[in-house]
């Protein structure tokens, strides 16, 4: 840093978190507009893809709100369904 020279700061908060940090270069906001479009260029093809593919391993639950009954939940593992709560961290079916 050339002595004398001050630094710009700004203060910049989100949600709960609040930091102060260096005002950033005009060069370096520029550099960081154009790596952001071409990252986002690479990635538009997935943007355009609907739904979420999820890969899921045999014997993984599953869980949905059940539409009908926002209290209860549906668990799906292996295709098998049931609906229930949750108690204590463990889930318990009801009928």
């Amino acid at each position: 840093m050339t002595k004398g020279l001050k630094k710009e700061f700004i203060t910049v908060t989100f949600g709960s978190v609040t930091i102060r940090t260096e005002q950033p270069s005009p060069e370096v906001i520029r550099k960081n507009i154009i790596d952001g479009q071409r990252a986002f260029a690479r990635a538009i093809e997935a943007f355009k893809t609907k739904g979420v593919k999820l890969n899921v391993s045999k014997g993984t639950a599953l869980y949905q709100a059940n539409p009908n009954n926002p209290a209860l939940l549906i668990r799906n593992i292996d295709g098998k369904i049931d609906q229930g709560v949750f108690e204590n961290g463990q889930f318990r079916v009801i009928q």
